[in-house]
């Protein structure tokens, strides 16, 4: 096993029960393993480490931010207390008391929000399975980065695969706080260029202002298919509140 390399302003070690206690910006590193805190304890024995106050534990492109944490170094699983934040690559996930394993990049992440662009995907538990796949009980995503969303898809099964897909099922649509339609199954891709899916719709201001006695409405709610490389079709609907609902169907030839 690789050696340990320990930095810190203050070390301390207490050989009768192999504890050594680092001090002031704190470090301990061991093959591709980083971990800072203010506090870091290693109990030898165990094989357990502590950090407290700003703790961070990095490997390769993963690295968990919490308050407080324990890392085993046999099994490579780290348990942080209160909220937490887990960045890989192009994602980031806040949540609350996670269980992560660094090695195989799986875990229980809590109640928490997972941000990968243009995506927002937020669960009252959540879990990640391998680099790039996270399962979610009832939560709800969406594209909006507001605090409070213009709207979203809520359901209570959601499973996103990284530079793939969203599958939920079932899910209903909100705008602001107004269901607006269900369905059964959704599934949303989320690679960039031309694909199917169904259309990202645009919402009027009054949709979410009430009381401005103006009509509320909700455009391009539909859906796109991609035949082929030189064909496509869609179909959408504008909804105006109090006046009419207008249907669209375009279907598209490229030649070249």
């Amino acid at each position: 096993m690789c050696p340990i390399e320990y930095q810190g302003s203050r070390l301390v070690f207490y050989p009768q029960g192999e504890v050594i206690v680092l001090e002031g910006n704190a470090q301990a590193a061991q093959g591709g393993t980083t971990l800072e805190a203010d506090r870091i304890l290693y109990r030898s024995r165990e094989g357990v480490v502590e950090a407290f106050n700003e703790a961070s534990v990095s490997r390769g492109p993963s690295k968990l931010v919490a308050d407080s944490l324990f890392y085993d170094r046999q099994s490579g699983s780290v348990a942080t207390f209160g909220a937490s934040i887990l960045t890989e690559g192009q994602s980031e996930t806040q949540g609350v008391d996670l269980m992560y394993d660094l090695e195989r990049k799986s875990g229980r992440l809590g109640g928490g929000t997972t941000v990968y662009e243009p995506w927002v995907l937020h669960g009252a538990d959540m879990s990640k399975i391998g680099e790039s796949t996270y399962l979610v009980e009832h939560g709800n995503f969406t594209t909006c980065d507001l605090p409070e969303p213009h709207y979203r898809f809520a359901s209570s099964e959601i499973k996103m695969r990284q530079r793939d897909v969203i599958v939920a099922s079932p899910v209903v649509l909100y705008f602001s706080d107004v269901p607006v339609f269900f369905l059964p199954w959704y599934v949303e891709p989320t690679t960039r260029g031309r694909h199917s899916g169904f259309l990202r719709p645009q919402i009027g201001l009054n949709t979410i202002i009430f009381g401005s006695g103006q009509e509320r409405n909700v455009q391009d709610l539909g859906y796109y298919y991609v035949f082929g490389d030189y064909a496509d079709a869609r179909i959408s609907a504008d909804w105006y509140s109090e006046s009419r609902t207008i249907v669209r169907f375009d279907k598209a030839l490229m030649i070249r």
